[in-house]
């Protein structure tokens, strides 16, 4: 399966929209293919994974905001000033940061604070199993893969997506250079967050960090899940 986009060309949300439904219907029909697309086995993979998680994003946004499908985006070259797409729509042009916001379930003495470690080992259970027994705090033991989380409550769920929605927003706050809008992807919180409301987890992380003194050097933010209903918008008088 051909991932056709590439940083520097000008592409449409026609374009994006249609690369991901092929990808979807096709990765429900075949197993293997799912799981290169989870865990790249060469190099191309690993550029296209890694892009992906900028269109992506992209895409969720278009939608949430109803973009037409000829509305545009350009992909940014890497550590091009900070900003990593510049987006044409709705009859306006602006830069685009883009940062994956992963559940945390780490206390607070764990060495790791970030949920991306937690991803990588949920990838390879759902590659290697076909399912993860538990929610968080993923460890390897031996060759199994445990959850130290195998049962949790809504509130253990929204507390970890608040605490990575949180890590996200301090990681972004030392931005600095050309006038640009922050986009988070909640990555897997529509999973976690099935019984909360994740406009609500939006407003409890930006009110910790808030309270913690910090700002976000953004005209805008942008928060957004899978889920058609979620999605934020910062400030809110927009």
């Amino acid at each position: 399966m051909h991932f056709p986009f590439e940083r520097g060309p000008t592409y449409t949300m026609a374009d994006l929209r249609a690369f991901e439904q092929r990808l979807s219907q096709a990765r429900k029909k075949d197993r293997a293919l799912s799981n290169v697309w989870r865990i790249a086995k060469d190099e191309k993979m690993k550029r296209w994974i890694k892009i992906r998680e900028e269109t992506y994003p992209i895409k969720l946004l278009a939608d949430h905001k109803g973009y037409a499908d000829d509305a545009t985006f350009t992909l940014k070259p890497y550590g091009h000033r900070g900003i990593d797409a510049e987006i044409f729509a709705a009859g306006e042009t602006f830069n685009l940061q883009i940062t994956i916001a992963d559940p945390v379930w780490a206390d607070p003495s764990d060495p790791v604070q970030h949920g991306g470690y937690d991803h990588r080992l949920t990838l390879e259970a759902l590659n290697r199993d076909g399912v993860l027994h538990g929610s968080g705090r993923l460890r390897r033991r031996g060759k199994e893969i445990i959850s130290e989380l195998p049962l949790t409550s809504v509130d253990d769920d929204r507390a970890a997506c608040v605490k990575g929605l949180l890590g996200a927003l301090i990681r972004k706050s030392n931005h600095r250079g050309e006038p640009c809008r922050l986009l988070i992807y909640g990555r897997t919180y529509l999973m976690h967050l099935i019984d909360s409301d994740f406009e609500g987890v939006v407003r409890s992380s930006m009110a910790e960090f808030c309270a913690g003194g910090g700002t976000l050097p953004f005209e805008r933010a942008y928060f957004v899940d899978e889920n058609a209903g979620s999605f934020v918008e910062y400030p809110e008088d927009h």
